[in-house]
């Protein structure tokens, strides 16, 4: 018996209800073991799985918590968190899935000089004070004004506009 069978067999019992018992589980696994051993077994799984055991008189309860309960790391995800604080770096299969998303999404190599340039302005413009304007807004117009006998359609702001109007607030 696998993880990916403890998993699916698992989902599969989750989708059906709230909870459910750890003898089901073995039963559906056709696992002999005793359900402590089995209860230690599947402890990993179940977070991943957003799901809870709590033993009862002579078999396990497994539920899903409700919605709005707070999530208290295990001792094994515990123990991930301050390995990673010790010493924060992105997991190296984490770092090489960047790279080819990065790779395949500009058809370039992620550290060729044109990638490195747009990500390193990337990270200038990100951490620059903004400028006031907003972002969608373009560059201020140099056009000069129109004369004040113009059309309506050639100043500029004026004519058919997509934008929502508003009462002068910014959404």
């Amino acid at each position: 018996m696998d993880e990916r069978e403890i998993t699916a067999a698992l989902r599969q019992l989750a989708g059906a209800g709230p909870t459910f018992l750890l003898s089901k589980v073995r039963d559906s696994l056709a696992d002999k073991r005793p359900l402590l051993e089995l209860a230690d077994a599947i402890r990993p799984v179940l977070a991943d799985l957003d799901l809870d055991i709590h033993a009862d008189a002579d078999d396990h309860m497994i539920v899903r918590p409700p919605p709005g309960t707070p999530a208290i790391p295990t001792d094994r995800e515990r123990q991930r968190q301050l390995a990673f604080f010790r010493r924060p770096e992105v997991p190296a299969y984490i770092q090489r899935l960047i790279e080819e998303y990065i790779a395949k999404k500009t058809r370039k190599t992620w550290d060729g000089p044109l990638v490195l340039e747009r990500i390193s302005s990337l990270r200038c413009r990100r951490n620059s004070p903004t400028t006031g304007r907003s972002r969608t807004a373009g560059p201020p117009s140099t056009a000069p004004a129109p004369p004040s006998g113009a059309p309506a359609e050639t100043r500029p702001g004026a004519g058919p506009s997509n934008r929502k109007a508003t009462s002068g607030r910014h959404a």
